[in-house]
């Protein structure tokens, strides 16, 4: 099974609407353990949802995306990310951003997940 880590919004399922925090890849269960240790050693929980709405458009290639107003927001949250990083190194800088066709994207993040495609598996709100 594939796994990564998202912000997910209030009110929405991973099919609609998620900001990919680092795609790990293929795991195990040991894996997926290893993922909710770094989660929990981050404290993540205590720092807090970033507050940002998604309004600046932009494209990857032919897919269109929108960017976060404010993304410093999510520099809080380099401590999980560099954590994250010794499962699968990227091979390209973060840049938060959802895919969607909506023209902006203003619900509230209020939680974190590891997610299979479009399946929570665990979630923790921030």
């Amino acid at each position: 099974m594939k796994i990564y880590t998202a912000f997910l919004f209030e009110g929405h399922d991973t099919a609609e609407l998620h900001c990919t925090h680092k795609y790990i890849g293929e795991a195990n269960s040991r894996l997926i353990y290893d993922v909710i240790s770094a989660f929990h050693e981050s404290r993540v929980i205590q720092i807090g949802a970033p507050d940002t709405a998604f309004d600046r458009e932009t494209f990857f290639g032919d897919t269109r995306v929108l960017l976060p107003s404010h993304p410093g927001e999510f520099n809080r949250f380099a401590g999980l990310k560099f954590m994250l990083d010794k499962f699968r190194s990227d091979e390209f800088p973060y840049n938060p951003h959802v895919t969607t066709n909506l023209p902006f994207v203003a619900t509230k993040i209020d939680s974190y997940g590891i997610c299979s495609r479009d399946k929570i598996l665990y979630r923790w709100y921030l």
